[in-house]
């Protein structure tokens, strides 16, 4: 849990990897022994070169004013300069070794000096004497610290305070330990700092995107991403304000990429590589056309677009331990030759539809009007043949033309009528037609034409 300040490995939890928690420091009773040891064994190292140096001491020959045994005068002896002088190849030695030790710890862990180093080797051996060495660690300056502190640079042992909101990762030998909470804890021997984590919601923007539509055109946007850490099964409390799944801190503290002149990049920068792929795929489905649509709106294929890329990310960061909060995306923008090009096309386009709606329109028309021509043709020969089967039917006296004349003025007056209902007539249009029809009838000396009647009697123009 997060409580205990120490939580599981990245890899899947098996019986042979389980939690670990914080090493066993060594047992004083162990340490103790292996100083009891070596103080034997210099103790018998002394006697044995006294020994050998036959020193041989009488009560008379100490300086003392009171008389002490044979036994404790030659027992005196331990400490005569013949004795003494067999420790110098062994304090020689040792200095050596101190020497030696300091400068494999500078050349191996590229200190900035040999005190530091010295400093160092002396608070490795004996934390209690060489001072309790601290740190107080964030997540934006732990690379810097690198270079100055030597328990961040080396490892413990020593105490470092994790700042609230943050989680880091130590480890002993290049291999993963443990995951550190907010708060104070004690690194063990060599065990060393190897990231830190903000658990925050981090905010990352690129006004630039590079991108490019179905035609290879390019395409440029804002992009803005807002992510966090996976806190997976965990819940925000008041004891854990910042909750995180302990798979995904492993995971991510290790999600580096080297890239030239030494440098890497970190988990946010992976978040971003992933989402703005992501986003480059999605566009090269779309045509110039659709990207171009008014963003504000909400509408076509920029919503579409965005629902995609952020369906898609999420799925995608979540397996790599980031939780996606939100992505945005602005309008999209093409270079200005690009847009006059799209223009020019889009007027050239929207010209050729035009002349081809218009002509299709005139056709129509026109085909109606032949239509209307040649059903009004139909409707006159017909209306003049019932005509002539009247007249004769009635008895009129006349000739064939000058009856077919009144009946072609009577169907021309009708046409006109029926024709009023829809368009405006010229006023002395039916006045005329009416005098005309009149002026036929008296020439042919019919009976009274009835207008109306001949218009009843006549089933095909009814």
């Amino acid at each position: 849990m997060l409580g205990s300040g120490v939580v599981s490995s990245s890899r899947p939890a098996t019986t042979a990897n389980k939690r670990r928690s914080m090493p066993v420091p060594r047992m004083p009773g162990k340490r103790t022994l292996y100083s009891l040891f070596l103080f034997v064994l210099f103790i018998a190292y002394w006697i044995f070169v006294w020994r050998m140096e036959r020193i041989v001491v009488t009560p008379d020959q100490v300086p003392l004013p009171f008389t002490i045994p044979p036994t404790v005068a030659n027992a005196l002896g331990i400490f005569y300069p013949r004795v003494l002088r067999h420790f110098i190849p062994l304090l020689i030695g040792w200095l050596l070794a101190v020497e030696l030790s300091t400068n494999l710890i500078f050349a191996l862990y590229d200190l900035p000096d040999r005190a530091t180093a010295r400093a160092f080797l002396r608070h490795l051996r004996n934390p209690r004497f060489g001072g309790t060495a601290y740190a107080a660690i964030t997540a934006q300056d732990l690379e810097l610290q690198r270079k100055d502190n030597t328990l961040i640079r080396v490892g413990g042992p020593g105490r470092v305070t994790v700042a609230t909101g943050q989680a880091a990762v130590s480890e002993v030998n290049s291999r993963f330990l443990r995951i550190l909470n907010s708060g104070t804890h004690s690194l063990d021997r060599f065990e060393r700092i190897h990231s830190v984590l903000d658990l925050r919601p981090q905010e990352r923007s690129d006004a630039d995107v590079r991108l490019h539509s179905r035609e290879g055109l390019e395409v440029t946007t804002y992009l803005g991403i807002t992510f966090r850490v996976s806190k997976g099964a965990s819940i925000v409390s008041e004891q854990t304000p910042y909750p995180f799944d302990p798979a995904a801190v492993g995971t991510l503290a290790y999600d580096q990429s080297n890239l030239a002149y030494s440098e890497h990049t970190a988990w946010e920068d992976t978040a971003v590589f992933i989402v703005t792929n992501i986003l480059a795929g999605t566009v090269e489905r779309y045509s110039l056309n659709q990207l171009l649509q008014e963003e504000s709106t909400e509408v076509g294929a920029h919503l579409n677009i965005r629902r995609d890329v952020e369906r898609e990310a999420r799925i995608k960061l979540l397996e790599r331990g980031i939780d996606l909060i939100l992505i945005r995306i602005g309008r999209f923008r093409f270079p200005e030759d690009v847009t006059e090009q799209y223009i020019e096309q889009w007027r050239s386009i929207q010209e050729n539809n035009l002349r081809h709606n218009l002509a299709e329109r005139e056709a129509i028309a026109m085909q109606a009007m032949e239509v209307a021509r040649a059903e009004a043709e139909l409707e006159i020969v017909r209306a003049m043949a019932a005509s002539m089967t009247n007249a004769q039917r009635q008895g009129y006296r006349g000739t064939l033309n000058e009856i077919m004349a009144v009946r072609f003025v009577e169907a021309l007056e009708r046409l006109a009528k029926q024709s009023g209902l829809e368009m405006k007539l010229p006023d002395h249009l039916l006045p005329q037609l009416h005098h005309l029809q009149q002026q036929l009838q008296l020439a042919v000396e019919t009976g009274p034409v009835d207008g109306h009647m001949a218009e009843n009697d006549d089933p095909i123009l009814e």
